[in-house]
């Protein structure tokens, strides 16, 4: 009989034209890791029409199941964003194996514009949460030394029934790329006018 994680990735494949494997969490993810039963994800860097930024369907161990987009970025480039060099050189070392609480990341603690920013993406994400009535929420996640960050969707009671399954997928990667987009507008508002088209 097929496994529940290959179910969803043929499921994936089918409504996809980017590809998923069932896969182990990364030494990136120790949180992930920690509460995921099993992991599909596709490295696939093209974001199709139907899915978007849709990069990973997990498992947790209370039977949950979890849509996480791409990664939006990392705590320190966040900090050479806003801090610069400097910035850089004040970047706290960060224990190396050790999963992140799954908060706001201590390492960023001393950087208010960046945990300023970090809040703004929290509250935009509840209030589309709210609207949609999609359990959304920023994924704090790390490991290697570095926080990174991402934006999951909970789906509590989620149906064994993979066409069934498929049919509660579909409007909530669209929830997800909404989050998405406003989250990544968050990230990079103080740096979409920098951008020079030199051509």
């Amino acid at each position: 009989m097929i496994s529940e994680s290959d179910a969803v990735r043929d499921m994936m494949n089918s409504i996809s034209t980017i590809r998923f494997t069932v896969a182990e969490p990364k030494e990136t993810r120790l949180r992930l890791e920690q509460q995921a039963a099993w992991l599909v994800l596709s490295m696939d860097r093209k974001e199709p029409r139907n899915i978007g930024p849709l990069k990973a369907i997990w498992k947790d161990r209370e039977g949950a199941i979890w849509l996480e987009t791409v990664e939006i970025d990392d705590m320190m480039s966040l900090v050479e964003r806003e801090y610069g060099e400097k910035g850089v050189h004040r970047f706290p070392y960060v224990e190396r194996g050790v999963a992140p609480s799954g908060d706001l990341p201590d390492e960023v603690a001393k950087f208010p514009r960046v945990v300023t920013m970090l809040k703004e993406c929290e509250e935009r994400v509840a209030e589309i949460s709210e609207r949609t009535g999609v359990r959304l929420k920023i994924i704090y996640d790390g490991g290697t030394g570095v926080a990174t960050f991402r934006i999951g969707a909970k789906i509590a009671d989620a149906p064994t029934d993979m066409s069934i399954l498929r049919q509660v997928i579909l409007p909530i990667a669209q929830v997800l790329r909404e989050a998405h987009n406003v989250v990544v507008k968050v990230v990079w508002a103080r740096y979409e006018n920098l951008w020079v088209d030199i051509s």
